[in-house]
């Protein structure tokens, strides 16, 4: 993911956030996203989402890569 205005990215690490982010990276399955810097545990997507677009009001763009 990329965030809508270039290294303005908020992402979870180890329970603080870390501001100014160029992107993030994470691998899901399509119902559980694995994002090492949130949790050693798989969260569900749909909370996952909420956890990066409450942390990001300006946006982000999330591209699937296959």
């Amino acid at each position: 993911m990329t965030p809508s205005i270039r290294g303005n990215l908020n992402v979870y690490e180890n329970g603080i956030v870390e501001e100014h982010q160029s992107y993030h990276q994470v691998y899901s399955d399509g119902r559980y996203v694995y994002d090492p810097r949130v949790s050693s545990n798989p969260i569900p997507k749909g909370d996952w989402v909420r956890l990066i677009e409450g942390t990001n009001p300006d946006g982000v763009k999330m591209t699937v890569l296959k």
